[in-house]
């Protein structure tokens, strides 16, 4: 049965588990909710009734399918749900634990109950991960930051609880890699005083959890920013590594599952020295395109601008998919500025005709997107981005109209306003160029619906 999680913000809040809020929260202002139904307030009850003496409700710091504090799962296969709740002594900081509740002739009785060492609950899902349609509870125990987690993965046969993996890991991921409707376990192992590292790929057989594979991952990366495990393909999952470097690059690994055994697609050599994917700047894969399939970022400079510092390039974001075989193909480009908090996405056309200006001060600034053709021998605006304080906005606008331009309002975000600028004239190019400048010419309604503000 899809998992239920059943409390609000709010409720949350009443726990001490949202920021701002109190950890040692009385239980009788844990149950001061609004619009509690009946059976929901006897649930929780009864999870109270049931943790130890001197705990409190705590949250995992990871949790996939949404944040909870009492979470609603048929762990048995019986079609009904238990209550699962996890807790930390107060006296104890290390001492951590869960209850599960199951109700039973209109009762919400304990059924099980798991303690363990630790300083907080780093990670839990519940997924299939025996292949008996049934949903098993991944746990992972976290003792500090300079400590490897422990993941431990929990089955319910006959309604008694059964641990079927313990191991331990320095990230993870959960999910069917290979389309046969069971989840397997990804950890990462990661030792940065011997530069080592490893993913391991978990399957259960014969009543446990057990190791299908390894694969050696680069061990001199600082840390990883996201393991994510999405859609590779239309019809092939993969897991995502992005990984930090240096000051402030990154690398980016994706791992498939062909035959039961793991593959790095873009082989296991360091990024930087051509093995893999680099860049310049932390970057995250996602769904850019919001096609269903993760894609790769491979930021790249804009034509002229290679004598810039680093810092001062605008970066282009030029976002690719896994082609299924040993290589990417580009599906979108975009520009970000993220001190000003927007994003452009360019229109189709854009990708290696154009090249970017920018000009910033610490309150406004402006960004220039110009073509340049196949030759880069000639140059002419298509459009300019810019942003300004909201109380110059009136002058600024009439300095835009001196200079023959087309002025699109695009909002106001912190205090800013934002407005793209399209030329009015015509270009002064050779009959051939013209043409393709022409083709890459956009409209106020384009420019606002290819211009988001983020974060």
């Amino acid at each position: 049965m899809y998992n239920k999680w059943i409390f609000s913000a709010a409720i949350l809040c009443c726990f001490g588990l949202l920021t701002g809020c109190s950890f040692a929260v009385p239980p009788v202002d844990l149950l001061r909710a609004p619009s509690v139904t009946a059976d929901l307030q006897e649930m929780r009850l009864a999870v109270l009734e049931q943790l130890p003496a001197g705990a409190k409700l705590t949250l995992p710091a990871h949790f996939p399918k949404g944040t909870a504090a009492i979470s609603e799962v048929d762990l048995d296969g019986d079609g009904l749900n238990e209550a699962i709740a996890f807790y930390k002594k107060e006296m104890n900081q290390f001492e951590l634990g869960a209850v599960i509740l199951s109700k039973k002739s209109g009762t919400w009785e304990k059924i099980a109950e798991i303690q363990e060492l630790g300083s907080a609950v780093h990670y839990l899902d519940f997924q299939d991960v025996t292949g008996n349609g049934v949903q098993d509870m991944l746990v992972g125990w976290s003792g500090g930051e300079e400590v490897k987690k422990e993941l431990t993965v929990y089955s319910f046969p006959d309604g008694k609880i059964r641990e079927i993996g313990r191991n331990s890991y320095s990230e993870l991921v959960v999910g069917d890699l290979n389309n046969d409707q069971v989840s397997e376990v990804v950890l990462i192992q990661l030792d940065r005083n011997e530069s080592i590292a490893k993913a391991e790929l978990y399957h259960y057989l014969e009543g446990k959890l057990r190791p299908a594979d390894r694969i050696a991952l680069d061990g001199t990366i600082n840390g990883y920013t996201q393991i994510l495990l999405g859609n590779a393909t239309e019809s092939r999952k993969g897991v995502f590594i992005d990984a930090g470097v240096g000051a402030h690059s990154s690398t980016t690994t994706l791992l498939v599952m062909e035959e039961g055994r793991l593959r790095d697609v873009f082989g296991g050599a360091k990024a930087k020295d051509g093995g893999g994917i680099y860049n310049p700047y932390t970057v995250m894969s996602e769904d850019i395109n919001q096609d269903g399939i993760i894609e790769i970022d491979l930021m790249r400079q804009p034509p002229g601008t290679e004598e810039l510092p680093m810092v001062a390039v605008p970066w282009i974001h030029s976002w690719h998919q896994w082609d299924g075989l040993d290589g990417l193909k580009r599906v979108h480009d975009n520009f970000y500025d993220f001190s000003a908090g927007f994003r452009f996405d360019f229109p189709d056309g854009w990708h290696d005709r154009i090249t970017i200006t920018k000009e910033e001060d610490a309150s406004s600034g402006s960004f220039l997107f110009e073509y340049v053709g196949e030759d880069r021998k000639y140059k002419q605006e298509l459009l300019t981005l810019a942003y300004f304080p909201r109380d110059d906005k009136q002058e600024k606008e009439r300095d835009r109209k001196d200079k023959q331009s087309e002025i699109v309002p695009l909002g106001e975000r912190n205090e800013k306003t934002f407005i793209a600028l399209l030329p009015t004239e015509h270009p002064k190019l050779p009959e051939q160029a013209a043409k393709e400048y022409e083709k890459l010419r956009i409209d106020p309604q384009q420019i606002r619906d290819l211009f988001h503000f983020v974060h």
